[in-house]
This record gives structure tokens, C-alpha cells and sequence, in this order.
């Protein structure tokens, strides 16, 4: 079975790759997680997708402009 963090990390990437802009405090209400989880969320995502931060008002996490749904995913490695 999957675990937690995992399967989080997939519904981020999911949302990413649809075109939201995602804030930290709405994923940790979302998850009910803490700000290190999503941190780390976005730090091993990043790995893989080409994430953009931005920090103050209208700020938060959102994929590299040109990025499609063919990108490739995380795998549970």
C-alpha cells in the first residue's frame, strides 16, 4: 500500500500539472499536515517538475510556464 506522504504528493503533482497555483497554508489545511511536510512535499516534487516559488501577495507554488501533462511523474522509488 502506498503511504501518505506519497500518495499527498501525487494529488500536489496532479494539481500542478493542471495549472493551479498552490499555497502552503492551503495544503496544510487541505492534509492536515505542517509547513515541513509541504516544504518537503514541494522539495522532492521539484525534483522531477520544474516548480516555481513566490513568496508575498499572490504568492505560492506553481510549474514552470510550457510544462504539459506529458511530463513525467513521480514514481514511489
Amino acid at each position: 500500500m502506498l503511504d501518505h506522504a506519497f500518495r499527498r504528493r501525487r494529488e500536489i503533482e496532479r494539481m500542478l500539472l493542471s495549472g493551479k497555483k498552490l499555497t502552503v497554508s492551503e495544503l496544510m489545511g487541505r492534509y492536515c499536515v505542517g509547513r515541513k511536510s509541504i516544504s518537503r512535499d514541494f522539495e522532492v516534487i521539484g525534483e522531477e517538475l520544474p516548480v516555481i516559488s513566490k513568496q508575498g501577495y499572490n504568492g505560492g507554488y506553481f510549474l514552470m510556464d510550457g510544462v504539459g501533462k506529458n511530463q513525467n511523474t513521480l514514481s514511489q522509488e
